[in-house]
């Protein structure tokens, strides 16, 4: 199945497969500034967030029942009808990717940096830094404590957060 969805490229995509009405959800994050929310079933749009960043959205993470968007240096946590409720400010560059790693979210940004914030406390509990590049990907292994982050300096670095003290 293929279908045009969004005014500008699609930067990102999650599936949500344990929404509350048990449904399969799609959401799809865009260059267009929009989140869109589509019935994986029916293949029908469902709702359509607006974003007002530049860049567009680059990267949708669910959890939790919340659905987390990074667009320019900020990343939103909103509930299941696009709502936000928090704004993590923080970067100061672009954020490309987010990961969830034992109760703190994980992002990674054009400014060479990985912020964890703690879900909890929402706010910033330490700057990882080292990479010289943006920092593109980020993934997570939480039994382990492990972050391993990926750059356009052509390294891949991998933190082990559980020895971190919080800053």
């Amino acid at each position: 199945y293929q279908r045009r969805v969004h005014g500008g490229p699609v930067l990102c995509c999650a599936v949500d497969c344990y929404d509350q009405q048990r449904r399969v959800t799609l959401y799809t994050g865009s260059a267009d500034r929009t989140v869109r929310v589509w019935d994986f079933a029916s293949y029908s749009l469902s709702a359509t967030w607006i974003d007002g960043q530049p860049g567009g959205v680059s990267c949708v993470l669910l959890s939790g029942g919340f659905v987390y968007t990074a667009s320019g240096n900020n990343i939103a946590k909103r509930d299941l009808t696009g709502t936000i409720i928090h704004l993590f400010e923080g970067h100061t560059d672009r954020v490309y990717c987010l990961a969830l790693c034992n109760g703190r979210l994980y992002s990674g940004s054009k400014d060479t940096t990985l912020r964890a914030w703690d879900l909890n406390l929402l706010a910033c509990m330490d700057v990882l830094e080292g990479h010289t590049g943006e920092v593109m990907c980020v993934s997570a292994y939480g039994p382990a404590g492990l972050v391993v982050s990926g750059s356009c300096d052509c390294s891949v670095r991998c933190w082990r957060v559980s020895d971190r003290p919080d800053t």
